[in-house]
């Protein structure tokens, strides 16, 4: 489904690489990207899979992630549900993690110029001229320009809970661990353990 999604040229039309994807190529990319450093997540309304977001080469020592986001359902492009997924990835990677975070965008997507700018991204220093553009966010900036969208958010939908839960192949791999131990500065509220997984809740 991945695979699909990134191939179709209403995706890889907004993407600097255009190429097509073969499976071996997916499977490599996959193996590269399995690990504590790269957080990848399929957002999902009402049981309908939507799009991918994700925080990716997370140095931990920095605290800094490269995110991206790309909406494979067409019927929920012009909705609120992607500005939702931003938002709630958004309290966990630079709220909680306290991660700054990074964004390259095409210099005339202007869709994902427009979300990322209402949410706290600002534009590089010397970006002006640059295809792919380099955009900034920090946990200031996130809460400062978001403050009246969450809030209005929030009024419509109700507060995002803060919920992750890792399966069977993040515990065995010990990627659950690892990042139970990154986050375990009080931010974790509970913690259910059963025999295929364990989930936080902030």
């Amino acid at each position: 489904m991945l695979r699909n999604w990134r191939n179709s040229p209403e995706v890889s039309n907004f993407m600097e690489y255009r190429e097509h994807i073969t499976q071996e190529m997916q499977e490599k990319w996959f193996k590269s990207v399995d690990n504590i450093n790269n957080l990848y997540f399929i957002f999902q309304y009402k049981g309908e899979d939507i799009g991918v977001i994700n925080g990716k080469d997370i140095n931990w020592a920095t605290r800094r992630m490269e995110t991206g986001i790309f909406v494979a359902n067409r019927k929920y492009l012009n909705t609120q549900i992607p500005l939702m997924a931003v938002l709630t990835f958004a309290e966990l990677g630079v709220v909680i993690l306290n991660a700054t975070a990074t964004a390259h965008i095409l210099r005339d997507n202007t869709r994902a110029k427009k979300y990322n700018k209402l949410i706290g991204f600002r534009l590089e220093e010397g970006q002006e001229d640059v295809y792919n553009q380099l955009y900034i966010m920090t946990k200031d900036t996130f809460l400062h320009n978001s403050k009246t969208i969450r809030k209005a958010m929030d009024m419509i939908m109700g507060k995002p809970k803060i919920i992750l839960t890792f399966e069977n192949h993040d515990i065995e791999s010990g990627f659950a661990d690892q990042l139970f131990n990154e986050l375990n500065d009080g931010s974790i509220k509970k913690v259910e353990t059963t025999d295929n997984s364990k989930t936080l809740y902030f």
